[in-house]
């Protein structure tokens, strides 16, 4: 006979387990850290939404206004930390999956490159572990970095060849215009 004696988990998920807690952060030109958990967030809210085959049930969610149409969205995770990274676009209600990057291995920091966002729209992240279960360790630090758009303010014009036709005759052939 085997008598097993449990209590059941009573931590409080953290605010920002369910999209509609997204905590907002603001891109900048370097990488200002906010510090996150995971912890007690296990089972909270849908995954329907997120990325890769861990145990991505234990996600918190965070929220930016996009200030250009490309951005950066940077985790490093506790040293037993394996980063599931999700882009969403979209309202909590109807979410549509942008891009995901997931971590190389435990504590390793994973960069999300994302790019063709509409400037002033809002978009959602969801930061999960793959461990199954409970995490081994559930903090980590993210950011998001602006890529800044540029333009090309010079106009190149057009170049006009000195010959007509050119003839490829070796290992190289020099190709002019004016």
């Amino acid at each position: 006979t085997l008598v097993f004696t449990a209590t059941p988990c009573t931590g409080t998920p953290p605010s920002n387990a369910l999209c509609t807690g997204a905590i907002p952060l603001t891109p900048a030109d370097t990488c200002v850290h906010v510090s996150g958990t995971v912890e007690h967030a296990t089972n909270v809210g849908p995954t329907d939404t997120a990325c890769g085959n861990g145990d991505i049930s234990d996600g918190v969610w965070y929220s930016f206004v996009a200030n250009s149409h490309s951005c950066q969205i940077n985790v490093v995770p506790s040293a037993d930390f394996n980063v599931h990274l999700s882009l969403i676009s979209g309202s909590c209600n109807a979410q549509n999956l942008l891009a995901c990057a997931i971590g190389q291995n435990f504590g390793a920091a994973t960069t999300l490159s994302a790019t063709g966002l509409v400037p002033g729209s809002t978009y959602f992240v969801r930061v999960a572990d793959w461990y199954a279960g409970v995490p081994r360790t559930s903090t980590f630090d993210i950011c998001v970095v602006e890529v800044v758009d540029t333009e090309c303010e010079a106009a190149a014009g057009n170049l006009v060849p000195d010959q007509a036709n050119v003839c490829f005759t070796g290992p190289s052939t020099t190709i002019s215009a004016i």
